[in-house]
């Protein structure tokens, strides 16, 4: 009987485990899909930041093209993450960009720092969960 009972929590402890990720992917899509938009739409109130923050900002901006690109990226991995295509890409290509949010505002902008970090767990929860997608970019040769 011990048995069954070690089964079953075993699969409580996948399913659960299953349903977890299935969230923290839903959630963190819709999260680099709304901010991606709002990138181009401006529907979310940015809160205020430093000058130091602002500055770099609008270097950014400035370029002419990293603003879309950066915001472009977000928008497309979110989508992919939401319905579940081509994750590992989307870990990819978001890594860098979810890097620099979290840079940004622990650097710049400390005030603002708790969503980047919950932003920054979700995609370190994420590749871990697909870690074997990601092994032979680890390959030496």
């Amino acid at each position: 009987m011990k048995q069954k009972i070690a089964k079953w929590d075993s699969l409580y402890y996948i399913l659960g485990m299953n349903i977890l990720l299935l969230v923290i992917r839903a959630v963190y899509g819709l999260i680099l899909l709304t901010f991606g938009l709002n990138g181009f739409f401006s529907f979310v109130p940015v809160p205020p930041l430093s000058d130091e923050a602002n500055s770099f900002l609008l270097a950014l901006i400035n370029t002419g093209y990293m603003l879309p690109l950066w915001k472009g990226v977000e928008v497309f991995c979110g989508l992919l993450l939401i319905i579940n295509r081509y994750v590992p890409l989307a870990l990819v290509l978001i890594a860098p960009v979810i890097v620099n949010i979290f840079l940004f505002h622990l650097f710049l902008d400390l005030e603002n720092l708790l969503a980047p970090i919950f932003i920054l767990i979700f995609q370190i929860v994420l590749m871990f969960n697909r870690r074997k997608s990601f092994q032979s970019l680890l390959d030496s040769k």
